[in-house]
């Protein structure tokens, strides 16, 4: 697993990182549009947090045209707790 700004990274090198991804965790926003370039059966987490709520479904919806897994959690702030650190790492392993 590796952790990437796309703010900070050129448009090349996202799309190639993104081609070559098996998943693709990421709060929600505008930097889960590159989802679109996954290779289908690639795995899309999506992190709700603050006042996004899960009825705001457009990264789903993204997910489901392109053949991507899809999961989401919410968290009530910002801060990814041990639950949803978990549901991540059995969302990605494909346990869950």
């Amino acid at each position: 697993m590796r952790a990437v700004d796309f703010s900070a990274s050129k448009t090349r090198d996202i799309l190639s990182l993104v081609q070559s991804a098996d998943a693709l965790v990421g709060v929600h926003g505008a930097g889960l549009v590159w989802s679109v370039f996954m290779r289908r059966g690639s795995k899309l987490f999506e992190v709700f947090g603050g006042n996004r709520g899960r009825e705001n479904m457009h990264y789903k919806k993204i997910a489901t045209y392109v053949d991507l897994e899809y999961d989401c959690t919410t968290v009530p702030r910002l801060h990814c707790g041990e639950e949803c650190r978990s549901k991540m790492a059995r969302f990605i392993k494909g346990s869950g």
